[in-house]
């Protein structure tokens, strides 16, 4: 190797180990938890992925359907919130989101069918697609990141919480039409605070741009100062 080359290589080196040490800057994120199965998302325009419909169809043929029951919910979820782990729901167990995507839509519309006791055909590949692009977002919460959970513990109030460890699958057993069969998406937070009252003006506040279960609060709106400034004198 040439003293340039060695040189070259150094330079890359630290750069990537510069890289690697750099924490990315902190974000905030709206979050809202549904607490059943009630809304897919924006379709895709498209379904550009190769879906193998004669495994959607076996497999439903094969599982008995058991459509989950949510009483009890919503007191579970917070009961979880105030725990550290924030979670979310289109989450059966075949729904990890790091799994390939094509397998991620087929286990969707298997699910609507066999835990959400939809007909096979009702929701389609870009319902799914809708589906798991919003919930893509969770990938993107860092440690260090700042969560706002608006209408908790009541509708004029929120939590906020910073990420302590980014998301993950809960892959704990459970059983039948148990509501617990789905919410597995978790992110887990740290230093939870409520909101005083009449900090500023909710529910308008988490109104659009903040449209999806999950919104990263880009520092362009008009409304981020808001948030940062609750973050900044409030947290």
């Amino acid at each position: 190797m040439s003293q340039l080359d060695q040189m070259i290589a150094e330079i890359l080196e630290r750069e990537s180990l510069r890289l690697r040490n750099e924490k990315p800057p902190r974000r905030l994120w709206v979050f809202r938890t549904h607490k059943k199965h009630e809304y897919k998302g924006e379709p895709s325009t498209i379904c550009q992925y190769d879906i193998d419909i004669e495994r959607i169809i076996t497999t439903i043929n094969e599982i008995r359907p058991m459509t989950i029951d949510y009483t009890g919910a919503i007191d579970w979820i917070d009961k979880e919130l105030y725990q550290g782990r924030l979670r979310q729901g289109w989450g059966t167990p075949g729904l990890h989101l790091r799994l390939p995507t094509e397998e991620w839509i087929e286990n969707f519309l298997i699910d609507c069918v066999i835990f959400w006791g939809e007909k096979l055909g009702e929701s389609n590949c870009e319902d799914a697609i809708g589906r798991m692009k919003i919930l893509g977002d969770m990938l993107n919460m860092n440690i260090g990141d700042i969560v706002f959970v608006p209408k908790t513990p009541t509708n004029d109030r929120f939590i906020v919480g910073t990420v302590s460890k980014p998301y993950y699958f809960d892959y704990t057993e459970r059983f039948g039409n148990d509501f617990r069969n789905d919410f597995r998406h978790v992110i887990e937070l740290e230093n939870l605070g409520e909101s005083p009252n009449s900090v500023f003006p909710i529910p308008s506040i988490f109104g659009p741009p903040f449209r999806h279960a999950i919104d990263w609060i880009n520092p362009n709106y008009k409304t981020y100062q808001f948030f940062e400034h609750y973050v900044n004198v409030n947290y």
